[in-house]
């Protein structure tokens, strides 16, 4: 039984030392990981401040927005955000675009709207789309067909910029909200 016993002591004893190795392998690439995921959270933190800075530059330069009207685009792009599942670094930077080609806050978020649904309907880039859009807001059409999307010969012969986004809602529009209502949305 002695025999026995210090046999099964030494086995445990190995056992135990191979764990106790394999649980401080485990524990340092978990410390590892968990400084990686520090190292990422404050990089998208940084990106994100950045983000709001160059939109809040962006709208006093271009709108003279005061900082209510800069918190309320805040609150538009969180809307946005969770309503389409696009990141904020992606909607700030097509706003900004839109802000200053139009002056206008109210304006931008309208084409910005616009530019989410064509975004979700033809998978073109949305900061692609918004620049395509503040083109033709100053009349250059070409950046939108560029982009491949269909547009009515005869507005762009009068760049009629309304008749534009009328054509471009009745073709887009409510592409993003359904998008949102499929699995990879």
């Amino acid at each position: 039984a002695d025999k026995g016993t210090k046999s099964f002591k030494d086995k445990i004893g190995g056992y135990s030392k191979a764990m106790a190795k394999s649980f401080a392998i485990a524990g340092a690439a978990a410390g590892a990981y968990a400084i990686k995921l520090g190292v990422d959270g404050v990089k998208s933190a940084v990106e994100d401040e950045l983000s709001q800075k160059k939109l809040a530059t962006a709208l006093r330069n271009t709108t003279k927005a005061t900082d209510q009207q800069i918190a309320s685009t805040e609150d538009y792009i969180k809307q946005q955000q969770l309503s389409f599942g696009i990141a904020d670094t992606k909607l700030r930077p097509a706003l900004a675009n839109l802000a200053r080609a139009t002056g206008d806050i109210t304006r931008a978020q309208q084409l910005n709207n616009l530019a989410i649904d064509i975004a979700a309907a033809t998978g073109r880039d949305l900061e692609g789309v918004s620049l395509g859009l503040a083109k033709a807001y100053g009349g250059n059409f070409t950046a939108l067909k560029k982009l491949g999307i269909p547009l009515d010969e005869n507005i762009v012969k009068t760049k009629d910029f309304d008749a534009l986004t009328k054509q471009l809602t009745d073709t887009f529009g409510g592409s993003a909200k359904a998008n949102t209502q499929t699995f990879a949305g």
